[in-house]
């Protein structure tokens, strides 16, 4: 047994050459970063998994020192960012290192090594490089956006500024000065602030700042929109505004300005009740900055909060309705006195509209046309059929009408079996009339 496990061995020892020192122990140098990779030869395409495994313990070994000039120690930040931060470095070094250099591989039947090197100058020269070439095509992308600003395309000079801050993602933790307007600034610093305070120079005009408005009336978009302008009143397109209400249930809409600055929201018909309500607009730059870059930790940098909003208020009032009608009894007006109008009127109350004493300056006319018949008069009781029609006038027009279906009432008396005949006419009413005509101008 001993001799065949010598035999293998020398025979493996044959084959892969003695074991380097470097496979146990990294060595460690005050001129150059070093990365062994390590891997199983049972998986598919090792050599170049163990290459990646060695590139990234090599980056590790580069120690980052954050700059005190540094975009990083500008914000505030948390754990979590922290984390984010360091990934995020450590991600754009791995995407750009270059220099490095293959020192010496090895294998063993089950096992393959491999053994990188990166000269700590090289490495520091063509770091210094790239950081040059990003910050000349930031501060190039970033100026575009001031001229695309001053032209009034406020959209794609976000766009730009968040482009000019994205070049500058892997060297974050670098100081990045740069000269811009005689005056030497942290070019990355100088972009967050920029696109934080980029509202600034937008002014939101609405449409209105309050209005009187009825229940059941509709606001549409020519009456709901507001208009964008720069500081100097030029009218801004393709601006994206939010519209926000909320009554019983939240409205939202997000709009762009158009050639003219306008962008509106269609309402709709006002169904709350609630006498103050609002409709709140802001300028939607996330929506922007989100297509603008996928980029999580450049999203959470800019931190963009909602500044220029505008309150539109209503002042919200519950529609009037003024109540006429006619009884009648095999065609002459009833002499029975049953109440229908009072109880028609306390039914409206119940559903929230309110009573005007005088057809002048009701927002609604409600007319009732009861007609009853005596089908037999004390033989040896009295039936009396009553049916109708219930109509609903706006402005002069009819906007709802129902006909009420026939209802009959029998008693001894005349007075009782017309009374029972108009309890199930006003049943119909209390509990579908009204409520079914209701539900189109209040949500409950």
């Amino acid at each position: 047994m001993v001799t065949g496990c010598v035999s293998h061995e020398k025979k493996m020892l044959k084959k892969y050459g003695e074991q380097p020192d470097w496979v146990n122990k990294t060595p460690s140098s005050s001129s150059y970063y070093y990365g062994i990779g390590l891997v199983n030869k049972n998986i598919s395409d090792y050599r170049n998994s163990a290459t990646r495994l060695a590139l990234d313990n090599l980056i590790n070994e580069i120690s980052v020192n954050v700059s005190s000039t540094s975009l990083f120690t500008t914000i505030e930040t948390n754990d979590s960012f922290n984390q984010e931060f360091s990934q995020n470095i450590h991600l754009s070094s791995k995407e750009t290192i270059e220099g490095y250099e293959l020192i010496d591989s090895w294998e063993n039947e089950n096992q393959y090594f491999v053994f990188y090197q990166l000269s700590k100058s090289k490495h520091e020269q063509l770091t210094a490089k790239r950081i040059k070439l990003a910050v000349e095509r930031s501060k190039k992308t970033f100026l575009a956006a001031r001229l695309l600003k001053k032209s009034g395309n406020f959209k794609q000079a976000l766009v730009n500024e968040i482009q000019a801050l994205e070049i500058l993602n892997p060297f974050l933790d670098q100081d990045l000065t740069t000269n811009i307007d005689d005056q030497q600034v942290n070019l990355a610093v100088h972009i967050v602030h920029t696109i934080k305070t980029f509202e600034n120079g937008i002014s939101i005009v609405p449409s209105f700042y309050e209005m009187k408005i009825k229940v059941g009336k509709s606001i549409t978009a020519h009456e709901l929109f507001v208009t964008i302008t720069n500081n100097t009143g030029k009218k801004l397109s393709n601006i994206p505004v939010l519209f926000k209400y909320k009554a019983i249930s939240s409205k939202s809409r997000k709009s762009l300005s158009d050639d003219n600055g306008v962008a509106s929201f269609d309402l709709g018909k006002i169904k709350s009740d609630k006498h103050n309500q609002s409709i709140h607009v802001s300028l939607d730059f996330n929506s922007i900055i989100n297509e603008a870059t996928q980029n999580r930790l450049i999203r959470k940098i800019i931190n963009y909060q909602d500044g220029t909003k505008v309150q539109m208020k209503l002042h919200v009032e519950t529609p009037t309705v003024y109540i006429t009608g006619l009884e009648t009894v095999d065609g002459e007006k009833s002499q029975v006195q049953l109440n229908i109008k009072s109880k028609i009127q306390k039914s409206l109350l119940d559903n929230k509209f309110e009573i005007a004493n005088s057809n002048t300056g009701a927002d609604l006319v409600l007319k009732y046309d009861i007609r009853s018949q005596i089908v037999s008069k004390a033989d040896p009781l009295n039936v009396v059929s009553s049916s109708g029609t219930i109509t609903i006038i706006e402005d002069g027009k009819i906007i709802y009408s129902h006909n009420l279906s026939l209802q009959k009432g029998t008693h001894l008396t005349f007075n009782e079996a017309i009374n029972e005949a108009y309890k199930k006419v006003f049943v119909q009413i209390q509990n579908r009339i009204i409520p079914q005509f209701s539900s189109q101008y209040f949500s409950y």
